[in-house]
């Protein structure tokens, strides 16, 4: 059975709330992770996140936007949207309409079974639509473009571009602006799913470039799983600093962050054309003392 297959039968499940066909697709001791969450351990933890959930959210509909498979890991770029009818961190419900775009990684066993998943999604884009934080977020996804599926199996890797994104990095940690521009195409898109909207263009770049830099100038990044897919580059990693300037008006707090995000990124030839973060900024924001 195809990766593919199995996500068509992941998403059947979910959208028709069968849980007992949803638990078939995961090995008993199978492991969610989710950046600010605890971790669900074993298919009847899984199945309680799931639940709570799908009963905080009704009429909930569900689509994927991007798929890549790499031999046994399956990586979505997928949207959701349903209606507010539970409390959800705090907030009362007001029927209100609300959803995001996130990523998952799965990987699966020899018996074609999920053994993990890890998913990254934007809590603080749901406050922000339900009205609890006074701030410019993200609309409800429409979820009406069709899904592309990038497959290691018809795709030639192109692994030069695991050492340019490498490089990438490692020219961002060194504050070498100029260069780590040069990675880029002139009219460069990137899709933070962390902040309002699209960022167009190198000078885009340089701003947030800048604002990192004295926001946290120790940062490190652990570069903990890395793929090559066509000319696309999925990166995992674990971006550590403390905090030591402002960050978008919020004072240096001096406290160490270990964040946990994805990155996707379109190489055109040398340069990234097109990019794509998935991240939880309110996991961030806790490290950094706010909220407390």
């Amino acid at each position: 059975m195809s990766l593919t297959v199995i996500r068509e039968r992941y998403l059947a499940a979910v959208r028709a709330k069968d849980y007992k066909s949803l638990a078939s697709l995961y090995a008993a001791d199978a492991i969610r992770k989710s950046p600010g969450q605890p971790d669900r351990i074993g298919v009847s933890q899984i199945l309680e996140h799931y639940e709570d959930w799908q009963n905080t959210f009704v009429d909930m509909q569900l689509a994927d936007q991007m798929l890549f498979l790499k031999d046994n890991v399956l990586i979505a770029v997928w949207g959701w949207k349903g209606k507010h009818v539970q409390a959800y961190m705090g907030v009362e419900p007001e029927q209100k309409q609300v959803g995001l775009i996130a990523a998952s990684l799965f990987w699966f066993d020899s018996d074609q079974r999920i053994t993990k998943e890890h998913t990254y999604e934007d809590p603080y884009t749901l406050l922000i639509q339900l009205g609890a934080i006074d701030d410019q977020g993200r609309e409800v996804p429409s979820l009406t473009e069709p899904c592309q599926i990038y497959d290691c199996k018809t795709l030639k890797p192109q692994f030069e571009n695991l050492a340019k994104m490498r490089h990438y990095n490692e020219l961002l940690l060194s504050k070498q602006l100029e260069p780590w521009l040069d990675c880029m195409s002139e009219d460069i898109e990137w899709d933070d799913q962390m902040v309002p909207g699209l960022a167009v263009g190198r000078e885009h770049s340089r701003d947030d470039f800048v604002m990192l830099a004295e926001a946290f100038p120790d940062a490190s990044i652990n570069m903990t799983n890395m793929w090559s897919v066509g000319s696309f580059v999925i990166h995992q990693g674990i971006f550590t600093a403390t905090h030591k300037g402002p960050l978008k008006g919020i004072p240096a707090s001096h406290r160490v962050v270990n964040v946990d995000n994805m990155d996707i990124a379109y190489f055109d030839g040398d340069v990234i054309r097109k990019g794509w973060t998935f991240g939880n900024t309110l996991d961030m924001g806790s490290q950094m003392g706010l909220g407390k």
